[in-house]
């Protein structure tokens, strides 16, 4: 037996139109809107955690502020998450830095200094695209870094 795809009443096999609401029986089904994607990195945490950690979550990615979300959502996956994310960047900042201040003391070489900063304007963009996952509530790894595991 059929049933409407309207109402849901029971459909004759002979009936062209439903007897309840008077919709044809070869009527087109209406588009079900389609989900959005969602990101496989996100699934592994909870929403409510997502929620309650955003906003200090996004602190990770400005230097030694990583500490931030560590500490104050102790508890939180989602911001150990950009906590490690963060201090990541921030290693890998600090010893470009570093390097690059050693080196071009010794050197004094200009096209050092220019690719040291444009070094520098990847780990802002860096920090950008963090900045951008946390508002958007995803947790997904960043380009370089996002593999390495820090914190436990």
């Amino acid at each position: 037996m059929a049933f409407c795809s309207h109402c849901g009443a029971p459909l004759g096999d002979d009936q062209n139109f439903c007897a309840t609401c008077g919709t044809s029986v070869n009527a087109p089904q209406p588009e079900q809107p389609a989900a959005p994607p969602v990101d496989p990195n996100t699934l592994n945490f909870d929403p409510a955690d997502i929620a309650q950690a955003k906003p200090t979550a996004w602190l990770a990615y400005f230097g030694i502020l990583f500490l931030v979300p560590l500490l104050a959502c102790k508890n939180s996956p989602y911001a150990r998450f950009h906590a490690n994310q963060g201090l990541a960047l921030f290693i890998l900042d600090l010893a470009w830095t570093i390097l690059c201040e050693t080196v071009i003391e010794m050197l004094d070489i200009t096209l050092l200094s220019t690719l040291a900063e444009l070094v520098g304007l990847v780990f802002l963009a860096l920090a950008i695209v963090g900045i951008v996952q946390v508002c958007q509530g995803r947790a997904k790894k960043l380009p370089i870094i996002g593999n390495w595991q820090l914190l436990k």
